[in-house]
């Protein structure tokens, strides 16, 4: 939406620049190179009919109307949830920025709609994206220079009653339990290389690996095993190891009284990818051959886990759509 008046650039000296003039130099740059609130001068008058203004709009903004800046500031605000931050760096797009590294949900179905109403425009990264921080995770803008209030405020209500477009789930501090199964690592006939991979990856979601063991492919010491990693206060379990159908893992993690959410999952490798739970405490059974991708089947599921957010059923269904890892 856009004002109804637009001046001449060559009479527009004296005027103050209610909006950002940009300029684009295709594949050097792009950048602002007049800020609103700037007064026109007659030296400016070249550098417009450079970036190619043959006029300027001469913004008067209604009482029933916003300015694009503060409108999306508030489209933004509007949308975000809990350790994101909210900053105008200018051109008309509002920045949202994750205060905590973490995992960056969105709210798909929500954000399709908000893109639906023709004049409000933000752009995220994809729904569970792990982000450090600092990161830009979303850009917010309406479309013209100035938008109807009533636009934004049916957003905010919006929100404000069916939740938060985007979240930031910080990654928890969590202690883990690492079993590796296989009675040829555990007599020592091949050498353990799941140990060190695990490390790697739980140390990337801020976490610990705080118990391990090494153990033969006995179920009932799985089992045990699990069990007492609980009792000492662990709040991830990984079994590692094998998982077909006929090794003693998964029987293993069955045994502990754990509930199986999914065993297998449409992802190549990791294909016999396990989660379970035993009350609140997740519970990984780990392929072999899903550890040497990064990300793999562990990555995908694993930042939901140390986001402190339960994997349901459909979650592991869905994971087809990009499932095809390597």
């Amino acid at each position: 939406m856009y004002p109804s008046k637009r001046i001449p650039v060559e009479k527009s000296i004296g005027m103050i620049l209610g909006y950002d003039l940009t300029r684009i130099i295709p594949g050097k740059h792009k950048e602002a190179v007049f800020r609103r609130g700037h007064k026109i001068t007659a030296e400016d008058i070249p550098v417009l009919k450079e970036i190619g203004k043959d006029f300027i709009w001469d913004l008067k903004i209604a009482e029933d109307e916003l300015h694009e800046d503060e409108a999306a500031l508030r489209l933004a605000s509007a949308i975000s949830g809990d350790n994101l931050i909210v900053e105008m760096p200018g051109e008309a797009w509002a920045d949202v920025i994750a205060a905590k590294k973490g995992l960056f949900k969105v709210r798909v179905r929500q954000l399709d709609a908000i893109n639906s109403r023709g004049d409000t425009l933000v752009a995220t990264l994809r729904n569970n994206t792990v982000v450090e921080e600092g990161r830009v995770v979303a850009k917010a803008k309406v479309q013209g220079l100035v938008i109807k209030k009533r636009e934004i405020e049916l957003i905010e209500g919006e929100c404000k009653n069916l939740g938060k477009v985007l979240t930031l789930h910080p990654f928890l501090n969590m202690k883990v339990g690492l079993i590796v199964t296989g009675s040829e690592i555990f007599y020592g006939r091949k050498e353990d290389s799941f140990t060190p991979l695990i490390v790697s990856k739980v140390t990337k979601f801020n976490s610990e690996v705080a118990l391990r063991e090494c153990l033969p492919d006995d179920p009932d010491l799985i089992s045990n095993t699990i069990l007492k990693f609980i009792q000492n206060g662990i709040q991830i379990v990984i079994v590692t190891g094998g998982m077909s159908p006929d090794d003693a893992s998964a029987e293993g993690i069955r045994r502990s009284g754990a509930s199986v959410v999914s065993y297998g999952a449409p992802l190549s490798p990791g294909a016999m990818f396990l989660v379970a739970y035993r009350g609140d405490i997740p519970i990984f059974g780990i392929p072999g051959g899903a550890l040497r991708f990064d990300p793999g089947a562990f990555d995908l599921f694993g930042q939901i886990a140390f986001a402190g957010l339960r994997i349901t059923y459909e979650m592991i269904r869905h994971s087809g759509h990009g499932g095809l890892l390597r």
